[in-house]
């Protein structure tokens, strides 16, 4: 993507910005995605990330609670079962469990009300 004028990045300042949530990313996947972070010129993309944004803000600053209290990457293991053969421990297959089950708990929060009151982050789990 062309940028004009050229100097755009730097006068945005967007590593610093990278940065910042580089420091709050809690996992591999996280960081990976903040590092191939880009500028999106789509009004809609801008405004439904932005929407979201400030919905998860109001939440947190409503002394309300998001169930998100485990995530980790999982990324070596799904690498791992996808060699034939291959077979995760114990403690691999606990991790994958705890994760499904905070996925689950994320879903089971999005009642009919939270998706009335947060329309911008229900469509993170509509059709699931």
């Amino acid at each position: 993507m062309k940028f004009y004028p050229e100097s755009s990045l730097q006068q945005l300042e967007f590593d610093k910005v990278k940065g910042y949530l580089l420091a709050y990313s809690r996992t591999e996947y996280a960081k990976n995605a903040i590092e191939n972070l880009r500028i999106h010129t789509k009004l809609a993309f801008i405004e439904a990330s932005l929407k979201q944004t400030s919905e998860f803000k109001s939440i947190l600053d409503g002394g309300g609670h998001f169930p998100n209290d485990f995530t980790t990457s999982v990324q070596k293991e799904l690498k791992l079962l996808a060699i034939p053969g291959a077979v995760l421990t114990g403690e691999q297959c606990i991790i994958i469990r705890r994760l499904l089950e905070a996925a689950e708990t994320i879903f089971r929060w999005f009642t009919t009300d939270i998706r009335e009151s947060f329309p911008a982050l229900s469509t993170v789990v509509e059709n699931n």
